[in-house]
């Protein structure tokens, strides 16, 4: 799982709101094994990026990417194998008091669902 760490509001010396840069924690246990997951790798730099500037007053998201493998047997034969990889997320926003989430079973179009969340928080 990828976590993107909140963007606060800073005030900055000239009395503008400004945002701090958003970061990247892993908390994946693949990436400590040394297993590379470039799915979420891109999505998580493109979801860097597209949080970076939104004007909101708290803004969160989480991806996720699992992989799992099944191998089963009937009796003493192979009967099946197989290979899959999950991935999904949110996105969350606060705006002047108001939510808005989103919720996401791919890594396609981060930025329009960055910009989903944060428009509904503006509703």
């Amino acid at each position: 799982m990828i976590l993107v760490e909140a963007v606060e509001p800073v005030n900055e010396p000239d009395g503008h709101r400004g945002r701090l840069p958003v970061t990247l924690t892993s908390l994946s246990p693949f990436r400590k094994l040394g297993i590379p997951m470039a799915d979420i790798d891109i999505a998580s730099q493109q979801l860097t990026q597209a949080l970076n500037g939104q004007d909101v007053d708290y803004i969160e998201a989480r991806l996720a990417e699992g992989r799992s493998t099944v191998i089963g047997y009937q009796g003493k034969e192979l009967d099946s194998i197989g290979k899959t990889t999950n991935t999904g997320g949110n996105i969350r926003a606060l705006v002047g008091g108001g939510w808005g989430f989103v919720s996401f079973n791919d890594f396609s179009d981060i930025e329009d669902k960055v910009a989903l969340a944060v428009r509904q928080a503006w509703v």
